[in-house]
């Protein structure tokens, strides 16, 4: 039965992706986030949106994988059957260059995102990585382990089962096991890490030489906080942050000082309040915070609230009578 219910659910995650990105999805917006409230929805929605979006990645960069070309040398003239044979070989190597990035294994490669792009990347043998808005890593693989350094922002590793990956953000480093991780950088040095998947510990990395630091084993879905010292204590988890990806999030009961100071990491344009008291409304339901004008206009229908663009572009919420 449980099998059933996993393909039940897949279709449904289907059927919802071609329905989103066809010319009537404004008319489902509604349906499909409430659709997306309950936990089980979004992750199969959100592995299918990862594939896709690994495919189109995989696909743009093929031109700048086949663009290294070994050093011309002399070749002797070939019959035809030998001819032929070095096209077929050529076709392999090819093949096998879209597939591996050219040049030694253990070269890091970087990866950025803009300001309000949430960009997914295909690491080497199926495992990838999900870049927040704003944020910067490098990656390299190496004698089978995918290693991940975290230099700015948030980022989501996603592994392949029982894929060795190391991971590092601040303070913090990561060993796991066809783990799924997120790594938050939290100040100079500091870092969150959350196991979503997985097997996974991990350490300080401000430990004495002579005497290294042990791993510690991260519990499922619990944050770990490690500071600049390298001291580490598990924070409350944050309801609905675990769909960052998608760029939908769940509040229940919210200030809006906290919905907006989430939006306004997605666009330059910054949801401002006209009275400072408007920040204390409170908000449940599921939104869109990567659409910061799309919310700001959704908040000021809510709340009754005129909405104003000055000279530089923010987004004002007032009270009508202000």
């Amino acid at each position: 039965m449980a099998g059933e219910g996993q393909e039940r659910l897949r279709k449904d995650a289907a059927r919802w992706f071609a329905r989103m990105r066809g010319p009537d999805a404004a008319a489902h917006r509604v349906a499909f986030e409430v659709w997306c409230a309950i936990p089980a929805n979004l992750h199969a929605y959100q592995r299918l949106e990862s594939r896709f979006e690994e495919s189109k990645v995989l696909g743009a960069s093929r031109l700048e994988t086949l663009r290294w070309s070994p050093p011309p040398r002399r070749v002797p003239r070939a019959t035809p059957w030998i001819a032929g044979l070095a096209l077929a070989g050529c076709a392999v190597l090819a093949a096998t260059a879209v597939l591996r990035p050219a040049g030694p294994a253990a070269a890091e490669r970087q990866y950025v995102s803009a300001i309000g792009e949430i960009r997914t990347v295909a690491l080497s043998n199926g495992a990838r990585l999900v870049l927040d808005t704003d944020s910067r890593a490098s990656s390299a693989t190496k004698d089978g382990v995918i290693r991940v350094r975290l230099e700015h922002g948030r980022a989501r590793l996603i592994a392949e089962d029982d894929q060795a990956v190391v991971a590092q953000a601040g303070t913090a480093e990561v060993r796991g096991r066809g783990a799924s991780l997120d790594l938050t950088l939290t100040g100079p040095d500091g870092a969150q890490v959350t196991l979503l998947r997985g097997r996974a510990e991990v350490r300080p990395l401000t430990a004495s030489r002579l005497m290294p630091a042990r791993f510690t084993r991260l519990d499922a879905r619990q944050p770990l906080r490690v500071d600049v010292e390298g001291r580490s204590r598990p924070v409350a988890p944050a309801p609905g942050e675990a769909a960052w990806p998608t760029g939908l999030r769940t509040f229940d009961r919210a200030p809006l000082s906290t919905v907006t100071s989430i939006a306004n990491r997605y666009d330059r344009r910054q949801i401002r309040f006209a009275d400072p008291a408007l920040a204390k409304l409170e908000l449940t339901g599921v939104f869109r915070v990567t659409e910061t004008e799309r919310l700001a206009k959704a908040l000021a229908a809510a709340f009754h609230l005129t909405l104003t663009t000055p000279a530089n572009g923010d987004l004002v919420l007032a009270r009508p009578d202000a």
